[in-house]
């Protein structure tokens, strides 16, 4: 399927819809033309630094925020426009936010039930020992919030929000609070329930890792605006900005002439499809790759730091008057001094018109 098809086939079936959505805050641009969609049971991650419009975005989706210019449709209904401003109960949406906001005088079964007033004692019942279940609470019911650790809060949360079955769920930087093994499992089964529930999810996070790993596409959001929306995979392999490209990983950057279609690099000449011209060359750390010292496309490269970080090593190494940085496979920590030989995978290197 076609991107513009896949674009067309998610817009049909859109649970969440922003057309050309701004707002100011007096005389400073906080969100400057955003659109995009999300499918029913599809998460979005709305990704960017502190100050970029993410959060602004979201309040502006639950009506938090009366829209200024746009539109905002919750499952094809218009929910905000210049002349309209749904309220936030009437919107079917259900928010779970870093402070998880629990009510601490109310257990852990009142907080579930805190959105379901308008149902039956026997139906409110019924998702309160559902939801419990789900999300592991089930023993904790007659708790109250402060007999619960930070992983059961969320879960707690998570469950307040989901229970009254919301046609969108909007997240804010949720699982921030938390130690990062907690946050991972947390992470993991907040995505399980809300595909089983086929929740239409809008994630706001300034974490990558947390974008990438709980997102079905990632939108990257700079100063207001949208600067790239795809899946994590092609938003990492192929960064539409040099913005997109540092924000996801650290990068190594170069300033380049493209001459016939390619550039030179310390390891060798790199193609390069951006017109002739002043450019920069950026790329990943995992693009330096070491190799045998009769490599072809390879470089002697001195090593100025190694550091084992679990998983994998990172390198700072130096070559023709420039450091640059590597991340190899876990392995024997090379000396300072050491000469290596490197080469570049073209993979992992991005040319970008110089601005």
């Amino acid at each position: 399927m076609s991107e513009r098809s896949a674009a067309s086939e998610r817009t049909s079936r859109a649970s969440l819809d922003l057309s050309a959505v701004s707002h100011d805050y007096g005389r400073r641009r906080a969100v400057d033309g955003v659109s995009f969609t999300v499918a029913q049971g599809e998460i979005l991650g709305l990704l960017g630094p502190s100050g970029c419009g993410k959060s602004t975005t979201l309040r502006l989706v639950a009506g938090l925020e009366d829209l200024q210019q746009g539109v905002v449709r919750i499952g094809g209904e218009i929910m905000a426009d210049r002349g309209l401003n749904i309220p936030t109960e009437r919107r079917h949406v259900g928010m779970v936010f870093q402070d998880h906001a629990l009510f601490p005088h109310l257990s852990v079964a009142q907080n579930i039930s805190f959105g379901l007033g308008h149902l039956a004692a026997g139906e409110r019942q019924g998702r309160i020992e559902r939801w419990g279940r789900r999300l592991g609470l089930s023993p904790l019911l007659a708790a109250y919030p402060h007999q619960l650790s930070g992983g059961e809060q969320q879960r707690v949360a998570l469950a307040r929000a989901m229970a009254p079955e919301p046609r969108v769920m909007l997240l804010d930087e949720p699982f921030s609070s938390l130690d990062s093994r907690l946050r991972d499992q947390i992470r993991d089964e907040t995505v399980e329930v809300l595909k089983q529930a086929g929740t239409a999810t809008l994630l706001v996070t300034h974490d990558p890792e947390e974008a990438m790993r709980m997102g079905d596409r990632i939108a990257i959001m700079n100063a207001g605006r949208i600067e790239q929306i795809d899946t994590p995979a092609q938003v990492y392999a192929a960064p539409a900005t040099p913005f997109v490209a540092r924000f996801l990983s650290e990068t190594n950057e170069i300033p380049v002439q493209v001459r016939g279609g390619a550039v030179e690099t310390p390891f060798g000449r790199l193609p390069a499809p951006v017109p002739d011209g002043a450019a920069l060359l950026m790329f990943r750390p995992e693009a330096l790759q070491e190799a045998g010292a009769d490599a072809a496309g390879t470089a002697a490269v001195t090593v100025q730091r190694a550091t084992a970080l679990g998983a994998y090593r990172r390198l700072e190494i130096g070559v023709a008057g420039q450091r640059f940085a590597a991340r190899l496979p876990a392995g024997p920590l090379p000396a300072s001094g050491a000469v290596l030989h490197f080469g570049l995978n073209p993979d992992f290197c991005f040319v970008f018109p110089a601005a």
